[in-house]
């Protein structure tokens, strides 16, 4: 079993292959799909066919590659960094450069028997998209209300109430859009609600943790 540990960053990926035979390999990719099929060509030229890939869960870089292993019939894991962080303090690994980074994580994986990474569903996807616009949306609000506070020239605050109007009317959008969503896959629907009734949790961050927590296990369903 070939080991491919990776570390992402927004334009770059290095990658560390660790063969059966203890040999080490490492190479630089563009973090494109043009990238991800250098890649898949690099390890098929290291005769890489039984393969497991790790990664760190790092903002959403990770994503699209993680995805493009699946669909090649790679088995992925996807970690927390702290993990690997953790990982390196154990063994005493202080150079931190994105080789050496990529290496680590490739140990890391070897030493561990990891969880495989699982793709969202086109209804996850849906799903996080609608949330993180909504998200977006009530960002942007805050900022152009703040702005209508500080803005004494009538012209200028004319403008930015209709823009805040609209903003407004986008959100009532995109949150029947999400509730729509949630009631029409079961999954879902059953995931929010129950963190929904976890006290001190609302629908809002109900509707916002899981989209955004892909490589988090599911909550245990309650006991009845």
């Amino acid at each position: 079993m070939h080991i491919l540990g990776i570390d992402l960053a927004k334009k770059t990926f290095d990658v560390t292959l660790l063969t059966p035979a203890g040999t080490r390999h490492h190479h630089t990719f563009p973090n494109t799909p043009t990238g991800f099929h250098a890649l898949w060509r690099w390890l098929r030229t290291h005769k890489a066919t039984a393969l497991r890939a790790c990664m760190e869960a790092t903002n959403g870089y990770w994503e699209a590659l993680a995805l493009y292993l699946v669909e090649h019939d790679v088995t992925v894991h996807v970690v927390n960094p702290t993990r690997i962080k953790g990982y390196a303090q154990s063994q005493m690994l202080r150079n931190k450069t994105d080789k050496q980074d990529s290496a680590t994580i490739a140990a890391f994986c070897a030493a561990h028997d990891l969880t495989a990474w699982v793709p969202p569903t086109a209804a996850q996807r849906k799903l996080r998209a609608l949330v993180r616009h909504r998200d977006d949306l009530i960002a942007s609000r805050i900022q152009h209300t703040n702005r209508l506070q500080d803005t004494i020239d009538p012209d200028v605050r004319a403008s930015l109430e209709t823009v805040v109007a609209t903003i407004e009317g986008q959100l009532t959008a995109i949150q029947q859009q999400i509730t729509a969503h949630l009631h029409a896959h079961t999954e879902l629907r059953e995931q929010h609600d129950l963190m929904d009734a976890v006290p001190g949790i609302g629908p809002v961050t109900a509707q916002s943790w899981w989209p955004n927590s892909m490589i988090l296990p599911a909550l245990p369903r309650p006991r009845r």
